[in-house]
């Protein structure tokens, strides 16, 4: 229960935390009740408890972690913008240039 202008703590004793190999999520329902306790509005979401930060591995590598575990991170390679080709070069000249 809060009152207007006020953060609301939500405590959940033994969380289930937020994964790409379990990627479970919460379901969670707020209320919006009246001074006389009526219900006026009504919200459904759900929300996923992670955490995400930046450490250093066994190696000493800064590295992304996710729930304090290491977590590979595969993206695009770095090779620049193409203004008329995006991610590649629009014709081999563009590319040996």
């Amino acid at each position: 229960m809060g009152k207007r202008g006020e953060a609301i703590d939500l405590q959940i004793a033994r969380p289930t935390l937020w994964s790409p190999d379990n990627p479970f999520l919460y379901d969670l329902v707020v209320t919006l009740k009246d001074s006389e306790g009526r219900s006026v509005d009504r919200v459904k979401t759900y929300f996923g408890m992670r955490k995400n930060s930046l450490e250093k591995d066994d190696r000493g590598l800064l590295r992304l972690f996710l729930n304090n575990k290491p977590l590979f991170q595969m993206g695009i390679l770095d090779q620049g913008w193409w203004s008329d080709g995006f991610y590649t070069a629009a014709t081999d000249d563009a590319l040996r240039y």
